[in-house]
């Protein structure tokens, strides 16, 4: 990802955490597609990637 970010001259980027506040809406409206079942990132893991990121001169904005 970080050699992808360089190539395009990519300097920033911002860290959202996934959520899944939405997989229940999707049981109301009969969605015939799977829930993904992903469980939400913790702060100290988002925080990992930050510093990775950091470590490459990519300025990182952190969500929580």
């Amino acid at each position: 990802i970080v050699d992808l970010l360089k190539k395009y001259g990519i300097e920033k980027i911002h860290l959202l955490p996934y959520h899944n506040m939405g997989e229940s809406k999707a049981d109301k409206i009969e969605s015939p597609l799977p829930g993904l079942n992903l469980n939400p990132l913790s702060t100290d893991e988002l925080r990992g990637f930050q510093h990775f990121f950091e470590e490459e001169n990519i300025t990182t904005i952190l969500y929580r």
